[in-house]
């Protein structure tokens, strides 16, 4: 029987099915949607990639020439969505179903950013050799993560955060989902200057690193600006938030903290400062 694929775009095809295709996919689960389940699934993505046209359509190009292939993930119970790609699987992206066509075009992007970063890195470095090694810590998780990740992360959650905020600007959202998606965007915001800031801390960049590093620093100051525009209250539940995330890292250093850390070395006791005034 020939079976034609989903469309999701103009040549972006859902396909779960090929073993050609999906025999190498490791993360998380491949899913294996019924035909109805198939049908919302594709749906919900021609929906995301029409409304991305519609607000920034040379985004929706971009992604259009790249990406070939959607393929569905089964999700682990302890997580709502999930995403992966993979350098020996150019122009596929693979992502957990969602009804939030807003949720599949944060997540398409966003894996997107890294299939772009996988051609670059073919050729140009970003990083100095004998650094793939080390970890810090990572803003978006609280396992540590690797200096080259902190940097495709921060690259692919700026893209994902700008694009929101042009939708946002756009007055593309309800107002109820119009605040979830300021919260969002802000915390991006946090996220990706706490990023670029262990970058700057620990990194030696290549050339076309620190070239890169700074494009990034600029997005992301033209996205602080925007971010000024929200309401205070939404602005702080981000910044909150991000703050209760670096129970992760010690003081401000960049450095990993690993959950349940205790300091079993003996330290001497000082005395607590006085806030009373001696007389002179």
């Amino acid at each position: 029987v020939v079976r034609r694929a989903g469309e999701a775009a103009p040549g972006m095809y859902v396909e779960h099915r090929s073993w050609l295709c999906n025999h190498a996919v490791v993360m998380h689960g491949l899913g294996e949607p019924t035909d109805d389940e198939e049908r919302r699934f594709t749906e919900v993505l021609r929906v995301a990639m029409r409304e991305t046209a519609a607000v920034e359509p040379e985004l929706a190009d971009e992604i259009g020439d790249l990406v070939r292939l959607l393929i569905p993930l089964a999700p682990p119970e302890t997580m709502a969505s999930v995403s992966s790609s993979y350098a020996t699987m150019r122009g596929a992206i693979c992502l957990s179903p969602s009804d939030s066509s807003v949720l599949q075009i944060e997540t398409i992007i966003h894996e997107f950013c890294h299939q772009k970063m996988n051609f670059l890195l073919e050729s140009d470095d970003l990083l100095e050799p004998g650094q793939s090694g080390q970890v810090y810590f990572s803003p978006w998780r609280k396992d540590a993560r690797r200096l080259r990740g902190l940097l495709l992360g921060a690259h692919a959650f700026m893209n994902v955060a700008r694009h929101l905020l042009r939708r946002v600007r756009s007055e593309s959202f309800r107002d109820s989902a119009r605040v979830d998606v300021m919260r969002n965007i802000a915390l991006r915001v946090h996220q990706v200057d706490s990023a670029m800031r262990t970058l700057g801390f620990h990194a030696d960049y290549t050339p076309f690193g620190a070239l890169f590093a700074a494009r990034i620093q600029r997005e992301l100051g033209l996205l602080t600006a925007g971010v000024l525009r929200f309401p205070a209250g939404v602005r702080a539940e981000a910044a909150a938030e991000a703050a209760a995330h670096r129970r992760f890292q010690l003081g401000e250093t960049g450095l990993h903290r690993p959950e349940g850390l205790r300091d079993r070395v003996p330290r001497a006791s000082f005395a607590t400062a006085s806030k009373s005034r001696r007389p002179r």
